[in-house]
């Protein structure tokens, strides 16, 4: 007997159908959740670079030289808040909720670990509409936020980094910029509570930023988290000194000072810590002869018997009626007003009381704009322009000139290179230039962590801005229709002004003559010099090396020595 049901297959193909349309789901969901893990793992990476250099730079500012050893001013726990605040600005729009965790190690030049410190990243979110200022928020949870705490806010397009002001009960209150509405996360960098040294051997910094977040869909097959990270390494080194970070782009006011290498051995870093080094003054140590430091950007000579150019490479051309120039005279920025019209003329003029008046004061507070230069070369010049006198070896700072200077007078055949620059010989000036300075650091100055410590008497240091400062190295005096270089008693290397008594003051014991007064100095190099408003008065101008940071590309073999002038960070491969 046929039994037609055993071989009746119909209906099959409904249960392969369904295997298959379940796996197919299934490597539909993996292959989502790995697309998405890779993304992830791409942001922890970039956020770990941008972690890693943001620290970095904090690192190579904070460097303090004592001879050739190496120590820094930041702490570990301040690197880590460094590199947790920019790499959290990085990690893009992650699920929520998310767990983050940062570990940031500090490497000697071989790798080595040197210490590290691992945290786990706070995460809250917030349900409010809010509008850009200051605001009072009340967080889901308030785990590790207190008064300084950063935070990143509503991570994705409309994402900022925030600094909590005040914290009362369950609520904290921050600027904002933007406005942020319905719910938004909140990520916080823990407060540092504690102050460790960094090692001094730290050369390197790597942070590792790792993730775990809800799987969109691995939850039907066991998988409800997964976990993804990066990493960056930077790397700090010397670099020759540029003019990033200055005011202007490097534009250099009114006064330059006379090159000592002992004094760059006492810098601040950067940004410029006022607290740990030592004050110098643009005038009051600073002269020689009735010249305290102040120079003349005026295009014509003020000395020459004709019209004739200094031998400066371009004049100030942004605001002049002089044929040439590019702009029309400037606001007189001088209380009260000095110059005529009320008007600033960039190209200056041969009075020297106008120019104590006038233009000098100006040029402090809108910089010179023409081009100063330490390596024009003035072995010929123009008509009716007398070419400076050679300068020789000048073995006293041109025998082993600091890596991180660019010193292009020095060398065979190089000592007619850089600008001359007239001076000012009619007193500091103080009254005159101490309130468009002071207006200078109060506009484009800015507020750092050291901005409310006390500078003394009363004062606070308030706003900062680094300029960068031109240093001479010989001095020329004018007699007679002759320039005539101004040597030390030995009379073999006019930058030396060592020796016997206080040669600053110009006295016989130092110099050939009593008492020689500087008519025009040679530029030979510069440095960034940063400015405090509380350090700035009618009777004195001080302010401190250093608050500048150097460019890696100007240290081609990325292992240029540590100094205490110029320090920069890079990324590097992380084997």
């Amino acid at each position: 007997m046929k039994i037609p049901f055993l071989r009746d297959d119909r209906g099959q193909s409904l249960i392969l159908v369904a295997g298959g349309f379940a796996m197919l789901c299934g490597a539909v969901a993996l292959s989502v959740d790995w697309g998405y893990s890779y993304a992830q793992r791409r942001a922890m990476s970039n956020a770990g670079q941008a972690g890693a250099l943001a620290a970095g730079r904090l690192l190579a500012g904070s460097v303090v030289m004592a001879g050739a050893s190496v120590t820094f001013s930041t702490s570990e726990e301040l690197l880590f808040d460094e590199a947790c605040k920019y790499a959290l600005k990085n990690i893009g729009s992650p699920v929520e909720p998310s767990t983050y965790g940062l570990t940031v190690e500090m490497l000697d030049s071989t790798g080595t670990q040197q210490a590290s410190i691992a945290r786990t990243i706070s995460s809250t979110t917030a349900t409010a509409t809010i509008a850009s200022g200051s605001r009072t928020v009340t967080p889901s949870s308030m785990t590790n936020i207190a008064a300084g705490t950063v935070l990143v806010v509503d991570l994705g397009t409309s994402q900022e980094a925030v600094t909590v002001t005040s914290v009362t009960g369950s609520t904290f209150t921050a600027t904002f910029a933007g406005s942020h509405s319905g719910t938004w996360a909140i990520k916080g960098c823990n407060n540092p509570t504690t102050s460790t040294v960094v090692p001094s051997a730290t050369r390197d910094l790597r942070a590792t930023l790792g993730v775990s977040y809800p799987s969109i869909f691995g939850g039907v097959i066991g998988m409800s988290t997964i976990q993804a990270g990066g990493s960056g390494r930077s790397r700090i080194g010397g670099s020759i000194v540029s003019s990033a970070g200055t005011f202007n782009g490097g534009t250099p006011w009114a006064m330059v000072r006379h090159y000592d290498p002992s004094e760059l051995t006492n810098t601040c870093g950067s940004p410029c810590n006022p607290s740990t080094v030592t004050a110098y003054s643009f005038w009051g140590n600073e002269s020689f002869g009735n010249y305290k430091g102040l120079i003349d950007f005026s295009k014509v000579s003020q000395y020459e018997p004709t019209t004739v150019d200094q031998l400066i490479t371009s004049w100030d051309k942004t605001g002049s009626l002089t044929a040439g120039a590019t702009g029309t005279p400037k606001p007189d920025k001088t209380t009260p007003n000095g110059c005529t019209s009320a008007l600033f003329d960039t190209a200056g003029t041969v009075s020297a009381s106008y120019e104590k008046a006038c233009s000098i004061p100006n040029w402090m507070y809108y910089g010179y704009s023409g081009t100063l230069s330490v390596s024009t070369s003035w072995a010929s010049v123009g008509s009716g322009q007398h070419a400076p006198t050679a300068l020789g070896t000048r073995s006293s700072i041109c025998t082993s000139p600091p890596s991180y200077l660019f010193t292009p007078s020095c060398g065979t055949g190089n000592d007619r290179k850089g600008d001359w620059v007239e001076t000012f010989t009619g007193g500091n000036a103080g009254s005159n230039i101490s309130g468009p300075l002071l207006s200078t650091i109060q506009t484009y100055g800015t507020t750092n962590e050291f901005s409310t410590l006390s500078c003394g008497g009363g004062c606070t240091y308030g706003k900062a801005l680094t300029v960068m400062v031109y240093l001479w190295d010989c001095a020329q005096e004018y007699s007679g229709g002759t320039w005539n270089l101004i040597q030390n008693r030995a009379g073999t290397d006019c930058a030396d002004m060592s020796g016997t008594g206080n040669c600053n003051a110009g006295v016989t014991a130092c110099w050939t003559h009593a008492n020689p007064t500087p008519a025009r100095v040679h530029v030979f190099t510069y440095t960034p010099f940063t400015f405090y408003e509380g350090l700035v008065s009618s009777s004195n101008v001080k302010g401190f090396w250093g608050g500048g940071f150097g460019a890696p590309s100007t240290c081609p073999s990325s292992n240029c020595a540590l100094n205490s002038i110029s320090n920069t960070t890079f990324l590097v491969g992380d084997p």
